[in-house]
Protein backbone atom coordinates (compact mmCIF):
# COMPACT_ATOMS: atom_id res chain seq x y z
CA UNK A 1 0.00 0.00 0.00
CA UNK A 2 0.94 2.98 -0.68
CA UNK A 3 1.71 5.28 2.35
CA UNK A 4 2.00 8.70 1.06
CA UNK A 5 -0.89 8.96 -0.40
CA UNK A 6 -3.67 10.27 1.89
CA UNK A 7 -6.62 8.01 0.60
CA UNK A 8 -8.73 9.06 3.93
CA UNK A 9 -11.25 10.64 1.39
CA UNK A 10 -12.12 7.28 -0.09
CA UNK A 11 -11.63 4.86 3.37
CA UNK A 12 -14.50 7.27 4.85
CA UNK A 13 -16.11 9.77 2.56
CA UNK A 14 -20.04 10.16 4.54
CA UNK A 15 -18.81 13.49 5.75
CA UNK A 16 -19.04 14.58 1.88
CA UNK A 17 -22.76 14.08 2.34
CA UNK A 18 -23.18 15.74 5.85
CA UNK A 19 -24.73 18.67 4.15
CA UNK A 20 -27.26 16.28 1.99
CA UNK A 21 -30.65 16.28 2.79
CA UNK A 22 -32.94 13.08 3.28
CA UNK A 23 -35.33 12.52 0.24
CA UNK A 24 -37.64 9.80 1.65
CA UNK A 25 -39.57 9.91 -1.45
CA UNK A 26 -36.99 9.32 -3.37
CA UNK A 27 -35.94 5.61 -1.85
CA UNK A 28 -37.54 2.82 -4.23
CA UNK A 29 -39.99 0.55 -2.39
CA UNK A 30 -38.10 -2.73 -3.53
CA UNK A 31 -35.74 -5.51 -2.61
CA UNK A 32 -33.06 -7.57 -4.11
CA UNK A 33 -31.21 -10.68 -3.60
CA UNK A 34 -28.37 -12.36 -5.41
CA UNK A 35 -29.27 -15.38 -7.06
CA UNK A 36 -26.66 -18.22 -7.94
CA UNK A 37 -27.97 -20.25 -10.90
CA UNK A 38 -25.44 -23.23 -10.22
CA UNK A 39 -26.60 -23.83 -6.66
CA UNK A 40 -30.33 -22.59 -7.12
CA UNK A 41 -28.96 -20.13 -3.20
CA UNK A 42 -29.96 -16.90 -2.45
CA UNK A 43 -26.27 -15.54 -1.84
CA UNK A 44 -27.59 -12.63 -0.38
CA UNK A 45 -31.09 -10.94 1.18
CA UNK A 46 -31.54 -6.99 1.59
CA UNK A 47 -32.94 -6.03 4.82
CA UNK A 48 -35.54 -4.98 3.04
CA UNK A 49 -37.27 -7.98 2.02
CA UNK A 50 -38.75 -8.35 5.72
CA UNK A 51 -40.11 -5.08 5.53
CA UNK A 52 -42.47 -5.74 2.39
CA UNK A 53 -42.75 -9.63 2.86
CA UNK A 54 -42.99 -10.10 6.04
CA UNK A 55 -40.70 -13.07 5.74
CA UNK A 56 -37.23 -12.95 7.63
CA UNK A 57 -35.23 -14.90 5.06
CA UNK A 58 -35.75 -17.07 1.26
CA UNK A 59 -34.78 -20.20 3.05
CA UNK A 60 -34.37 -22.02 -0.59
CA UNK A 61 -35.74 -22.12 -4.54
CA UNK A 62 -38.81 -24.12 -3.57
CA UNK A 63 -39.91 -21.52 -1.01
CA UNK A 64 -39.33 -18.54 -3.67
CA UNK A 65 -41.34 -20.42 -6.36
CA UNK A 66 -44.24 -21.12 -3.58
CA UNK A 67 -45.09 -17.70 -3.29
CA UNK A 68 -45.56 -16.81 -6.26
CA UNK A 69 -49.53 -16.69 -7.20
CA UNK A 70 -51.19 -19.90 -8.89
CA UNK A 71 -52.86 -17.69 -11.40
CA UNK A 72 -49.11 -16.44 -12.27
CA UNK A 73 -46.67 -19.55 -12.01
CA UNK A 74 -47.75 -20.53 -15.89
CA UNK A 75 -46.84 -16.89 -16.83
CA UNK A 76 -43.71 -16.28 -15.00
CA UNK A 77 -42.78 -19.73 -16.68
CA UNK A 78 -43.08 -18.95 -19.77
CA UNK A 79 -41.49 -15.62 -19.17
CA UNK A 80 -38.30 -17.77 -17.99
CA UNK A 81 -38.24 -19.96 -20.96
CA UNK A 82 -38.05 -16.93 -23.00
CA UNK A 83 -35.04 -15.16 -21.01
CA UNK A 84 -33.11 -18.73 -21.20
CA UNK A 85 -33.67 -18.85 -25.56
CA UNK A 86 -32.63 -15.58 -25.76
CA UNK A 87 -29.45 -15.72 -23.27
CA UNK A 88 -28.63 -18.55 -24.82
CA UNK A 89 -27.91 -16.82 -27.88
CA UNK A 90 -25.03 -14.52 -26.10
CA UNK A 91 -21.58 -15.03 -25.57
CA UNK A 92 -19.51 -14.39 -22.91
CA UNK A 93 -19.64 -10.36 -21.93
CA UNK A 94 -23.14 -9.91 -23.86
CA UNK A 95 -25.17 -10.99 -20.95
CA UNK A 96 -24.10 -7.88 -18.99
CA UNK A 97 -25.68 -5.40 -21.67
CA UNK A 98 -28.95 -6.82 -21.27
CA UNK A 99 -31.82 -7.32 -18.35
CA UNK A 100 -35.21 -8.87 -17.85
CA UNK A 101 -38.45 -7.34 -16.56
CA UNK A 102 -42.00 -9.06 -15.54
CA UNK A 103 -44.66 -8.81 -13.01
CA UNK A 104 -46.42 -11.12 -11.05
CA UNK A 105 -47.81 -11.24 -7.78
CA UNK A 106 -46.00 -13.04 -4.39
CA UNK A 107 -47.06 -14.35 -1.36
CA UNK A 108 -46.31 -12.41 2.00
CA UNK A 109 -45.84 -14.02 5.19
CA UNK A 110 -49.19 -12.53 6.34
CA UNK A 111 -51.37 -14.46 3.58
CA UNK A 112 -51.96 -11.67 1.26
CA UNK A 113 -50.73 -10.80 -2.31
CA UNK A 114 -48.68 -8.35 -3.82
CA UNK A 115 -48.13 -7.04 -7.29
CA UNK A 116 -43.58 -6.70 -7.72
CA UNK A 117 -42.10 -5.85 -11.30
CA UNK A 118 -38.88 -8.33 -11.30
CA UNK A 119 -35.75 -6.86 -12.98
CA UNK A 120 -32.65 -8.41 -13.21
CA UNK A 121 -29.60 -8.95 -15.06
CA UNK A 122 -26.16 -11.22 -15.08
CA UNK A 123 -23.68 -10.58 -12.29
CA UNK A 124 -21.21 -12.96 -13.18
CA UNK A 125 -20.79 -14.81 -16.42
CA UNK A 126 -18.86 -18.28 -16.32
CA UNK A 127 -16.46 -19.70 -18.98
CA UNK A 128 -19.03 -21.07 -21.59
CA UNK A 129 -21.93 -17.58 -21.51
CA UNK A 130 -23.47 -18.89 -19.13
CA UNK A 131 -25.15 -16.58 -16.52
CA UNK A 132 -24.03 -17.81 -13.21
CA UNK A 133 -25.10 -15.17 -11.12
CA UNK A 134 -27.72 -12.72 -11.04
CA UNK A 135 -28.65 -9.69 -9.16
CA UNK A 136 -32.81 -9.56 -9.05
CA UNK A 137 -34.86 -6.51 -7.96
CA UNK A 138 -38.52 -6.55 -6.96
CA UNK A 139 -40.39 -3.09 -7.39
CA UNK A 140 -43.61 -3.52 -5.40
CA UNK A 141 -46.32 -2.40 -7.55
CA UNK A 142 -49.16 -0.07 -6.12
CA UNK A 143 -52.43 -2.03 -5.07
CA UNK A 144 -54.16 -0.96 -7.47
CA UNK A 145 -51.92 -2.40 -10.27
CA UNK A 146 -53.19 -4.85 -13.22
CA UNK A 147 -50.30 -6.31 -15.54
CA UNK A 148 -51.16 -6.30 -19.28
CA UNK A 149 -51.61 -9.42 -20.35
CA UNK A 150 -48.10 -9.62 -21.21
CA UNK A 151 -45.58 -6.91 -20.07
CA UNK A 152 -42.39 -8.98 -20.21
CA UNK A 153 -39.76 -7.17 -21.66
CA UNK A 154 -35.83 -7.66 -22.43
CA UNK A 155 -34.25 -4.03 -22.01
CA UNK A 156 -30.50 -3.44 -23.84
CA UNK A 157 -28.66 -1.16 -21.56
CA UNK A 158 -26.74 -0.12 -23.49
CA UNK A 159 -28.62 1.06 -26.76
CA UNK A 160 -31.34 2.26 -23.59
CA UNK A 161 -34.70 0.72 -25.40
CA UNK A 162 -36.53 -2.68 -25.47
CA UNK A 163 -35.06 -5.19 -27.59
CA UNK A 164 -38.54 -5.65 -29.78
CA UNK A 165 -38.62 -9.67 -31.14
CA UNK A 166 -41.33 -9.15 -33.49
CA UNK A 167 -40.22 -5.98 -35.52
CA UNK A 168 -43.80 -4.74 -35.61
CA UNK A 169 -42.39 -1.62 -37.50
CA UNK A 170 -40.87 -3.87 -40.25
CA UNK A 171 -37.91 -2.45 -39.96
CA UNK A 172 -34.80 -3.24 -41.69
CA UNK A 173 -31.30 -4.00 -40.13
CA UNK A 174 -29.88 -0.77 -41.83
CA UNK A 175 -33.25 1.49 -40.50
CA UNK A 176 -32.09 0.15 -36.45
CA UNK A 177 -28.91 0.57 -36.90
CA UNK A 178 -30.07 4.31 -37.61
CA UNK A 179 -32.45 4.83 -35.51
CA UNK A 180 -30.36 3.62 -32.57
CA UNK A 181 -28.06 6.23 -33.72
CA UNK A 182 -30.61 9.02 -33.88
CA UNK A 183 -31.91 8.09 -30.66
CA UNK A 184 -27.95 8.61 -29.30
CA UNK A 185 -27.94 12.15 -30.84
CA UNK A 186 -26.19 12.12 -33.79
CA UNK A 187 -27.46 14.33 -36.86
CA UNK A 188 -27.81 12.64 -40.42
CA UNK A 189 -24.55 14.25 -41.35
CA UNK A 190 -22.42 12.21 -38.43
CA UNK A 191 -24.77 9.21 -39.61
CA UNK A 192 -23.24 9.71 -43.06
CA UNK A 193 -19.60 9.39 -41.53
CA UNK A 194 -20.32 6.96 -39.50
CA UNK A 195 -21.76 4.53 -42.05
CA UNK A 196 -19.71 5.62 -45.21
CA UNK A 197 -23.56 6.74 -46.94
CA UNK A 198 -24.49 10.21 -48.50
CA UNK A 199 -27.16 12.20 -46.33
CA UNK A 200 -29.67 11.98 -49.41
CA UNK A 201 -29.27 8.57 -48.43
CA UNK A 202 -29.93 8.52 -44.28
CA UNK A 203 -32.23 11.17 -44.73
CA UNK A 204 -34.31 9.11 -47.11
CA UNK A 205 -33.99 6.35 -44.57
CA UNK A 206 -34.93 8.80 -41.60
CA UNK A 207 -38.50 9.57 -44.14
CA UNK A 208 -39.53 5.38 -44.04
CA UNK A 209 -38.80 5.03 -40.72
CA UNK A 210 -40.88 7.30 -39.52
CA UNK A 211 -43.77 6.32 -42.37
CA UNK A 212 -43.22 3.03 -41.10
CA UNK A 213 -43.86 3.49 -37.47
CA UNK A 214 -46.76 5.89 -38.34
CA UNK A 215 -44.48 9.01 -36.27
CA UNK A 216 -44.05 12.65 -36.69
CA UNK A 217 -40.64 13.16 -35.27
CA UNK A 218 -38.22 10.76 -33.67
CA UNK A 219 -38.82 12.37 -30.62
CA UNK A 220 -42.33 10.55 -31.05
CA UNK A 221 -40.69 7.35 -32.23
CA UNK A 222 -38.24 7.30 -29.06
CA UNK A 223 -41.08 7.71 -26.51
CA UNK A 224 -43.35 4.48 -28.82
CA UNK A 225 -40.16 2.45 -28.94
CA UNK A 226 -40.32 2.34 -24.74
CA UNK A 227 -43.82 0.80 -24.64
CA UNK A 228 -43.36 -1.93 -27.39
CA UNK A 229 -42.39 -5.09 -26.06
Amino acid sequence: MNNNFNWDFWVDHTHLLEDREENLKRVPKRYYFIFNAYTNDFEYLSSSFTKFTGYDSLINIEHFLDMIHPDDVQYCADCELKIIKFLNQLYFEDNFQFSTEYSYRIKTNLGNYIFIRQKYHALEVDSKGFMSKSIVFHELLPNDYVRQEDDFIIYDRIKNRPVISQNIYNFTNREWEIVDMIVEGLSSKEISLKINLSEYTIGTHRKNILSKSNSSTFLELSKKLKYVF
